[in-house]
């Protein structure tokens, strides 16, 4: 058994609050250092890391640091588009594995902390075939009661896009957010948010991830699930865009219906419908914001609706408790949204394209290797604010000018058949 190449573990582990059984292999293949196979139930095993997360108040939370933040921006990107080799060592660098899933027919690509590791930013699930344009955040698994392992089911059920679940309990760390907004969880009193509050603090790994995702792709939506203990007065439901305004399309609505029609007691409010209702509306949000083209993130509550953010507070007894619940999100979802394959593999690889100079002190020409009719590029700016969008015809070294103030920004590429890629551009 020494001699074989991998390492075989079975887990047990029986869900008795939950009403189910999981049993599952896995099977773990060692490719390289940075790089590991595993095979199971992706639910069985998500749940696992969930019930490790660090309690609050152990300080195990560290924000990465502006160069580790850049790091995990480029190798989202890497992983995207579909480079796997690549962005296994890039993880490898930040004290992450990628870890390629399969289960059953599926498979799934995992940017998971080292076991030895020190840095507990998260946990992020890629879905490289996904039917949804859908992202399945969960900043609370401990605290918000069964949150982490409700999404882990939607984001299978529904075919979404991508999984975000945080790495510690929201309490974790004694240190402050200087992002803007007050909350009672940690202490029963009023204060600042806690820097291992990843819906509250822009300086996180779970940030980064959102930035990079927008940039490749503005159409998105992320669903954000959270849990509030219900009062006499308030609903079984309270869904918010993060402003109070109403865009087009309104998936909020559409979600909203679809949530009535699998279970008729369940009642709503909704922050740009009902104008009067102020309670858990997640305007200090900052993947809302962000989302939402905030001028700051951190600070400043946005005012227009992207249509692409859905945050979500959800009584416990009817959408919360167990999987014959979460079953409910997972339709409600799958029927929101149209079935897109996304077709991840359908990106122009790294020798098709060249932009340059980069960094750059204004002008950006994107050389192609072959023709298209047409090419459409879409610059976002530093905060992800959709900044400029041009289509080019018959243009082999289409050319855009960088005129706001000098930072990081992102180049989506598209090209007539559908190909696409994305850049992270240094403005000097």
């Amino acid at each position: 058994m020494n001699n074989l190449p991998f390492t075989y573990r079975i887990f047990t582990t029986r869900y008795k609050k939950y009403g189910l059984l999981f049993i599952f292999a896995i099977l773990i293949v060692n490719l390289s250092p940075a790089q590991v196979q595993k095979n199971g139930s992706l639910t069985g095993y998500v749940y696992l890391i969930i019930d490790n997360l660090p309690v609050a108040g152990s300080e195990d939370y560290a924000p990465p640091l502006t160069s580790l933040y850049d790091q995990w921006e480029i190798l989202t990107g890497t992983l995207l588009e579909g480079n796997f080799a690549t962005a296994a060592t890039q993880a490898d660098a930040l004290d992450y594995e990628l870890i390629e899933f399969t289960d059953g027919q599926s498979k799934y690509y995992i940017l998971e902390k080292k076991l030895t590791g020190n840095n507990f930013w998260g946990t992020y699930i890629f879905n490289p075939e996904a039917c949804r344009k859908v992202v399945v955040q969960c900043p609370h698994p401990s605290y918000d009661y069964n949150t982490g392992k409700e999404g882990i089911y939607v984001f299978q059920q529904s075919d979404a896009f991508f999984y975000f679940v945080s790495g510690t309990h929201r309490c974790n760390s004694g240190s402050y957010s200087p992002c803007s907004g007050t909350t009672t969880v940690c202490t029963g009193s009023s204060e600042s948010y806690r820097i291992s509050d990843p819906a509250h603090n822009t300086n996180s790994i779970f940030q980064a991830t959102s930035e990079a995702l927008k940039a490749y792709d503005s159409t998105l939506v992320f669903i954000q699930l959270h849990g509030f203990t219900k009062h006499t007065t308030d609903p079984y439901v309270i869904m918010s865009n993060g402003t109070r305004d109403t865009p087009s399309p309104d998936y909020i609505a559409i979600l909203k219906n679809e949530l009535a029609a699998v279970d008729p007691v369940l009642d709503f409010k909704i922050g740009h419908i009902d104008l009067d209702w102020n309670r858990l509306l997640a305007f200090t949000n900052v993947q809302g914001r962000f989302l939402n083209e905030s001028s700051n993130p951190c600070t400043t509550d946005a005012v227009n609706s992207s249509g692409t953010f859905i945050h979500i507070e959800q009584e416990k007894t009817r959408l919360r408790a167990d999987s014959t619940k979460w079953e409910k999100m997972a339709q409600a979802v799958t029927n929101t949204f149209t079935c897109q394959p996304l077709h991840t593999g359908h990106h122009f690889s790294k020798n098709e394209i060249r932009v340059y100079p980069n960094p750059t002190t204004g002008k950006v020409t994107v050389d192609m290797q072959q023709s298209y009719e047409t090419i459409t590029l879409k610059l976002f700016s530093p905060t992800g604010e959709l900044v400029m969008q041009k289509q080019f015809i018959q243009e082999e070294h289409p050319e855009i000018i960088l005129t706001g103030t000098p930072g990081i920004y992102f180049l989506e590429i598209i090209g007539g058949d559908g190909k696409s890629s994305w850049v992270k551009i240094v403005r000097k």
